[in-house]
């Protein structure tokens, strides 16, 4: 199954981009698993992903990289109301660090 196209860029090719779903068929046609098997197995990494994230674990994934929730630290604001200086807590993103590996070869 070819990969899905992308909205091309200014002055660039469009890129492609490949579904979970095209993984799990890749992976389903070199493990001799069904097709159902290899997506619940990709559908569990995400969510076991997903739930140490949540938990503020990092996630290593050899030789793509590490997914981790970054927090900013926190900033001060002015209640408008009452004149008081309030603490705002930064909100957490999730940021991704390629793997060595990951970098040499793009």
């Amino acid at each position: 199954m070819p990969p899905k196209e992308s909205r091309p860029r200014e002055n660039a090719e469009p890129v492609a981009t490949v579904t979970l779903k095209q993984m799990a068929a890749e992976l389903a046609d070199g493990h001799n698993l069904s097709k159902k098997q290899a997506e619940a197995l990709l559908d569990d990494l995400m969510t076991l992903a997903i739930r140490h994230i949540q938990s503020g674990h990092r996630v290593r994934l050899t030789g793509l990289g590490v997914l981790h929730v970054e927090r900013p630290p926190p900033q001060r604001g002015l209640n408008l109301q009452t004149g008081e200086i309030i603490e705002i807590r930064g909100k957490g993103k999730i940021a991704f660090r390629p793997a060595k590996e990951l970098n040499e070869v793009v």
